[in-house]
C-alpha cells in the first residue's frame, strides 16, 4: 500500500540530528515555516505523492502552538497551475512570508519500515538550520514523529494525539483532496467539487474535504449545500487550529452561528499575515455589526499581505476578494464615495476580471448613473461576465424606476419561462406590480401565477408566500398579514433541519413583520409582547440586524402612543444598515421626524434606502412609497424642485394604480401642476 490505512501500534524511532547554525544566522523567535515538496521514493505507481505528504506535514505542524505555518492551500494559491516543482513551491513559500522551508524524502528501510529525512532550510541563504531523521512503520507515524522532533527542537509543546485525528486516515482521500485543491485554485469548480465529494466518500469524517465541498457546492448547484455546511461545522474539531477556525467562521457566518464571532476574533489575532484568515474574520465582523473601521482595517491588511507576495501570482487573487468584500461593506454603510474608490482599486488590480466591472455597474445603478452602468456592464460582458443576464436586468430596471421596461420583460419572460425560471422571474415581477400600486394584479400573480392580461393562471405555478402575506398588509388587511407571518415564525421555530442561528434569524424576522401588521391594526398590546420575544430570539442570531429588530417594534408602539422623541430614539437603535437594512425602519423614522417638523433630518434618512435594493430587507417598502415620502420631506423643507422630481416618479409609477391609491396619486400629480403654475 502507498500509505498504511492506520498507524500501527509499533515502536517509532525518532532521531534528531542537530546541525549547528552558521554565524550570523537568525536565531530570534520561532521561524515562519512552510513545507516544500516531500519526495516519496517508495511509491510504486506513477502518481507522485509529494503534494499529499506536504499537505500531511503542514496539517500536522498546524497542531503546534506559538508558531506560524503557511497553509498548504496558500502555497497552492501562489503556485502556477500544474507546476509541482520544488523551485515553484519554494518561491511560493517565500512570497507567502515564510523564512524557512522544510524539504526531504521518504525512503524504505528494510521490509517493514520507512525513513523520513527532513531539512529545515533558510529561504534567504539556503543554509540548512536543522536536519531530522525519523523511522516509522507508515507515513502517518513518520509525520507524527517528525512533528514531535521539530517541536522539541523549537522548544514548543508537542501536539497530543495523532495526525489522523485532525485529517484523514485514508491515503486515497488525501490524494483526492490534494487534486481537488489544485482544481479549485484553477477555478475549475466542477472538477474540484467532484474530487472533494469523492474524498468524502472515501472518508466521511474528513473535515477539510467537507468544507471545500461546501464552498464549491453553490457554484455547481449541489442541492446538498446546506447539509454539507452543517457537516463541516460538526467536523471542524477534526481539523488543525487554523483550519478549524476558518471553517467555523466561514460556514458559521452563513448559518448566523454566534460561534463564528469567537472564531473570527481568534483568526484576526492569531493569523495576522494570512489573507484568507483576515478576510473570513472581516466577513464575520461585517455580518454581526457595523464595526466598519475594524472590518476595513482587516481587509486592507489582507490586501497588503497578498500584494506583498509579488506581481507574479497564480489566478487566485485574495486582494480582489478582500476589495470586493470591502466594497460591499462600504455600500452597506452608504459610504458610496469609499465604495466607488474601492471598486476602482479592485478593477485597477485585475482589469480583466469581470466581477469588478459588474460591481461597478451595480454601484452606478444604485447612484442613478444609467449611462455609466451600461458602459461598465458592456465591459463585463466583453470579459465573459453575466452583465446582461435577464434577471439582473429586471432588478436593475426596478432600482431605476423603469417600470415600463419591467412590464415588457415580465410579459415576455413569464410567458416563455420554464417552471424554475417562472418562480424566479415572478419574484421580481410582483415587486414591479407593487411599485405601480397594482396590488390586485400583484396578488393574482403571487398566489395563482396569473399574469396581467392572461385569462388563465399558469398551471402548477403554486403560491409565492412571502409577498402574498405582505400584499395583505399593503391592501389594508393587516390581521391577515400578521397571521401569516406568525405562522412563518412558528414554522421556523419548529425546523429541526435548519441551523439554530438561522432558525432564530427567521423567527425574529417574521415576528417583527407580524408586529408591524398588528400595530397597523391598532393592537399595541400584543406588539409589545412580540417585541420582548424578538429581543430574546434575536440575540441568538449572528446577523446584526436581528438583535436590533425589537427596537423597531417598540418605536412603532411609541409613535402610536404619541411619544415621538422616544420613537426616534428607538428607530435609530434599530438601524443596522441605512441602505440594505430593514428599509421600513428608515421610513417610519422619517415619518416621525417629519411629524416633529424636522424635514432636513428626514431627507438624510431617506436618501440611503434609494441606494439599496428592492428585495431582501428592502422588500417591505416599495421605492414608490420612498419617493412619495422623500417628496413630502423636500416640500416641507422648501426644496420644491427636488420635491417635484420625486413626485414625478410617484405619478409615473401610480398612473394605473388600484383605486385605494388614487387619492395619493392625484396629490402627487397635482403638486407638479401647482409647481408649474407658480413658475
Amino acid at each position: 500500500l502507498l500509505i498504511a490505512a492506520a498507524v500501527l501500534a509499533t515502536t517509532v524511532i525518532a532521531l534528531l540530528v542537530a546541525r549547528p547554525s552558521p554565524p550570523g544566522a537568525r536565531s530570534t523567535g520561532p521561524p515562519i515555516l512552510a513545507v516544500g515538496n516531500l519526495r516519496d521514493l517508495t511509491a510504486t505507481d506513477s502518481t507522485p505523492l509529494g503534494g499529499v505528504l506536504s499537505e500531511m506535514l503542514t496539517t500536522s505542524l498546524g497542531r503546534l502552538t506559538d508558531i506560524r505555518v503557511v497553509a498548504h492551500s496558500r502555497i497552492l494559491e501562489l503556485t502556477a497551475p500544474a507546476d509541482t516543482s520544488q523551485r515553484a513551491r519554494t518561491e511560493a513559500a517565500r512570497r507567502a512570508g515564510a523564512n524557512e522551508i522544510l524539504e526531504g524524502e521518504v525512503m524504505p528501510v528494510g521490509r517493514d519500515s520507512l525513513s523520513l529525512a527532513l531539512r529545515r532550510v533558510d529561504l534567504a541563504t539556503g543554509v540548512v538550520h536543522r536536519g531530522y531523521r525519523v523511522l516509522g512503520v507508515d507515513r502517518y507515524a513518520l509525520i507524527d514523529s517528525v512533528t514531535t522532533a521539530i517541536a522539541k527542537d523549537l522548544r514548543l509543546t508537542a501536539p497530543t494525539g495523532a495526525l489522523a485525528d485532525v485529517s484523514t486516515r485514508s491515503p486515497i482521500a488525501y490524494r483526492l483532496y490534494e487534486d481537488g485543491l489544485r482544481a479549485f485554485f484553477q477555478f475549475d469548480a466542477a472538477s474540484a467539487h467532484r474530487l472533494f465529494r469523492s474524498a468524502i466518500q472515501e472518508d466521511s469524517t474528513f473535515a477539510m474535504a467537507t468544507y471545500y465541498a461546501w464552498r464549491t457546492a453553490a457554484t455547481v448547484g449541489d442541492p446538498g449545500l446546506d447539509s454539507l455546511g452543517v457537516r463541516a461545522l460538526l467536523l471542524a474539531s477534526r481539523a488543525p487550529d487554523r483550519d478549524r477556525l476558518v471553517i467555523v467562521a466561514h460556514v458559521g457566518a452563513t448559518q448566523s452561528d454566534l460561534g463564528a464571532l469567537v472564531a473570527a476574533e481568534s483568526l484576526a489575532a492569531k493569523y495576522p499575515t494570512d489573507p484568507e484568515a483576515l478576510v473570513r474574520a472581516a466577513e464575520v465582523f461585517g455580518t454581526s455589526g457595523p464595526d466598519l473601521g475594524r472590518v476595513a482595517f482587516l481587509l486592507n491588511r489582507a490586501v497588503a499581505v497578498d500584494s506583498a507576495a509579488g506581481p507574479e501570482r497564480a489566478l487566485v487573487c485574495r486582494s480582489c476578494e478582500a476589495l470586493q468584500t470591502l466594497t460591499t461593506q462600504y455600500r452597506w454603510a452608504d459610504s458610496t464615495t469609499l465604495a466607488e474608490r474601492t471598486v476602482r482599486r479592485w478593477i485597477a488590480l485585475q482589469p480583466s476580471n469581470s466581477a469588478g466591472w459588474i460591481a461597478l455597474a451595480d454601484l452606478d445603478v444604485a447612484l442613478g448613473r444609467t449611462a455609466d452602468a451600461v458602459r461598465a456592464a458592456r465591459v463585463a460582458d466583453s470579459l465573459g461576465g453575466p452583465g446582461s443576464h435577464d434577471l439582473d436586468a429586471l432588478s436593475a430596471a426596478l432600482r431605476q424606476d423603469k417600470l415600463d421596461d419591467v412590464d415588457a420583460r415580465c410579459r415576455r419572460d413569464l410567458a416563455s419561462a420554464s417552471a424554475a425560471e417562472f418562480a424566479e422571474i415572478r419574484w421580481w415581477c410582483v415587486i414591479g406590480l407593487r411599485m405601480q400600486g397594482r396590488y390586485r394584479a400583484a396578488l393574482s400573480l403571487a398566489r395563482e401565477g396569473l399574469m396581467a392580461g392572461s385569462p388563465k393562471p399558469r398551471p402548477g405555478a403554486g403560491a409565492e408566500p412571502i409577498q402574498s402575506a405582505w400584499l395583505d398588509y399593503e391592501m389594508g388587511r393587516p390581521l391577515a398579514a400578521a397571521f401569516q407571518f406568525r405562522r412563518f415564525a412558528a414554522d421556523a421555530a419548529q425546523d429541526r433541519a435548519t441551523a439554530p442561528g438561522l432558525v432564530a434569524r427567521h423567527a425574529a424576522w417574521n415576528l417583527t413583520l407580524a408586529a408591524t401588521a398588528l400595530v397597523a391594526n391598532g393592537d399595541t398590546t400584543e406588539a409589545r409582547l412580540l417585541a420582548d420575544s424578538v429581543e430574546s430570539i434575536g440575540r441568538r442570531s449572528l446577523y446584526g440586524r436581528d438583535a436590533r429588530l425589537h427596537y423597531f417594534i417598540r418605536g412603532l408602539v411609541l409613535a402610536q402612543d404619541g411619544q415621538q422623541q422616544a420613537a426616534v430614539t428607538a428607530y435609530r437603535s434599530a438601524m443596522f444598515s441605512p441602505t440594505f437594512g430593514f428599509t421600513r425602519v428608515s421610513y417610519e423614522l422619517a415619518k416621525t421626524l417629519l411629524a416633529m417638523g424636522r424635514p432636513a433630518d428626514a431627507i438624510t434618512v431617506l436618501r440611503a434606502p434609494l441606494h439599496g435594493g428592492v428585495d431582501g430587507s428592502g422588500l417591505y417598502l416599495t421605492r414608490t412609497e420612498l419617493h412619495e415620502l422623500v417628496a413630502k420631506a423636500f416640500d416641507a423643507a422648501g426644496q420644491r424642485d427636488s420635491a417635484a422630481t420625486h413626485y414625478a416618479a410617484v405619478t409615473r409609477a401610480w398612473v394605473n394604480s388600484d383605486p385605494a391609491l388614487r387619492a395619493r396619486y392625484e396629490a402627487a400629480r397635482a403638486y407638479g401642476g401647482r409647481k408649474g403654475a407658480r413658475e
